[in-house]
């Protein structure tokens, strides 16, 4: 501690280039809010993951948060509902869902369709297995459409695609906005994160925190709050960086 100001040990290691628009915190799409308006990204970066198909797994584990188990379907399956996540059937699926109410959640997929993540928009992540599971989905729709008939349940509480869309909704209806960093990495933060926020991993914390440069004095910053990178959270960034470690002031 030096005055006012706190000094920990870390380092710098991205730039906060894209935002997602945002839902305020009370789920109401508020077109003057602040938190709204999305900013697509201006750097380009070579893909920073392994392929695209890395890429999707980190933006899928970015915008969908599960439990550890889920009416015992796999993880590759809730994957593959992801990835239709936006195709006109899912679409209709969730605007007639009794299980939930998806109005929110397909306002900020409308909004942020055109979003910028690599080199394609969020809307062709979404889109990009649908030929492959059209016959699967098609024939597990008429099947639960039959079930809500014949039983009491409402016909999508066994839906794989409703129980991906309401993972999906548990991460953007608190205002949360999906990020770019200018070295190509994904991930969510705060509602308040800025472009040009930076992002740093102190010693000891276990999750990237998010820095604004001072408005007054240079070579200091302000705590927005945590964010969430994909391929930042195992700790093995840390082996890259960890003899790297750096002086940062607080104010």
């Amino acid at each position: 501690m030096q005055g006012s100001k706190l000094k920990v040990r870390g380092i710098i290691l991205d730039t906060i280039d894209g935002l997602s628009s945002a839902l305020d915190p009370d789920s109401e799409y508020k077109p003057d809010s602040m938190y709204s308006n999305m900013s697509q990204p201006t750097s380009s970066s070579p893909n920073p993951y392994d392929s695209k198909e890395a890429l999707f797994d980190h933006l899928f584990e970015t915008m969908a948060e599960f439990p550890d188990s889920m009416h015992g379907l796999p993880h590759d399956r809730y994957k593959s509902t992801f990835s239709n996540l936006m195709t006109p059937s899912t679409i209709k699926l969730l605007e007639r869902s009794t299980r939930f109410n998806f109005k929110h959640l397909l306002v900020w997929l409308d909004r942020n369709k055109d979003f910028l993540i690599g080199d394609q928009p969020l809307e062709e992540y979404l889109t990009g297995s649908t030929r492959r599971l059209k016959s699967f989905l098609d024939r597990a729709e008429k099947k639960l459409f039959k079930l809500s008939h014949d039983t009491n349940f409402a016909f999508d509480l066994y839906s794989p695609e409703v129980c991906t869309a309401a993972a999906v909704r548990v991460v953007v209806q608190f205002g949360i906005r999906i990020i770019t960093t200018e070295l190509g990495y994904v991930g969510r933060a705060h509602p308040a994160v800025r472009k040009g926020d930076r992002l740093a991993l102190f010693a000891g914390c276990s999750f990237p925190v998010i820095l604004r440069p001072s408005e007054t004095i240079d070579g200091q910053f302000q705590v927005v709050g945590d964010a969430y990178v994909g391929g930042w959270m195992d700790g093995d960034i840390w082996s890259h960086f960890s003899t790297n470690l750096q002086d940062i002031i607080l104010e």
